[in-house]
C-alpha cells in the first residue's frame, strides 16, 4: 500500500507573537465604555445597514402615527365611519397604548403593529419579501439595544 502524503496549507505557526504595542496603564471606566460603544458600532453592522434600519424604524413610526393624526376628540382613528365604531369599542385600535407601539420599549401591541406595517409594505405596496425581513431585523435590533 502507498502512504498518503500530508499537505500543509497556509503558513506554519512559529510560536512567536506579533509585535504589538502593549498598553501600560488601565483606561478609565468611561473611556472603556466609549471604546466598547465605538467597537460595537464599527463591527456589528455596516454604516449602510444602520442607515437602512434607521429608515425602516422612522417610516414605521410615521406610518403608525399617520393613522392617528386625523383623530377626532373621541380617539377614533382617522378613516373610520360612525357605523364601524360599535365593532371597535373594545378593540386594540382604541387603546392609546396601540398608538405608542413603536415608541420607547415594546408594549403589548408592538408585535401586532409590526405585523400590520410589514403587511402594508409587502402586500399593499407590493414590495419584495426582503423588505419585510429588513423591517423585522431593524425593529429587532432596536429592541435588543434598549
Amino acid at each position: 500500500m502507498a502512504k498518503e502524503k500530508k499537505v500543509k496549507i497556509g503558513k506554519q505557526q512559529t510560536g512567536k507573537k506579533a509585535d504589538k504595542p502593549v498598553p501600560t496603564s488601565n483606561p478609565s471606566l468611561p473611556a472603556l465604555q466609549q471604546l466598547q460603544d465605538s467597537g460595537k458600532k464599527a463591527n456589528l453592522n455596516s454604516g449602510q445597514t444602520r442607515r437602512n434600519y434607521s429608515g425602516y424604524v422612522k417610516r414605521g413610526r410615521e406610518w403608525l402615527a399617520g393613522h392617528f393624526s386625523g383623530e377626532s376628540n373621541s380617539g377614533i382613528p382617522r378613516g373610520l365611519d360612525e357605523e364601524e365604531l360599535p365593532s371597535l369599542h373594545d378593540d386594540m385600535y382604541q387603546d392609546p397604548e396601540f398608538r405608542d407601539a413603536f415608541n420607547g420599549r415594546p408594549n403589548r401591541y408592538t408585535h401586532q403593529a409590526l405585523a400590520l406595517f410589514i403587511s402594508y409594505k409587502c402586500f399593499h405596496q407590493n414590495l419584495k419579501a426582503g423588505t419585510g425581513t429588513g423591517i423585522h431585523a431593524a425593529f429587532k435590533k432596536l429592541y435588543e439595544h434598549m
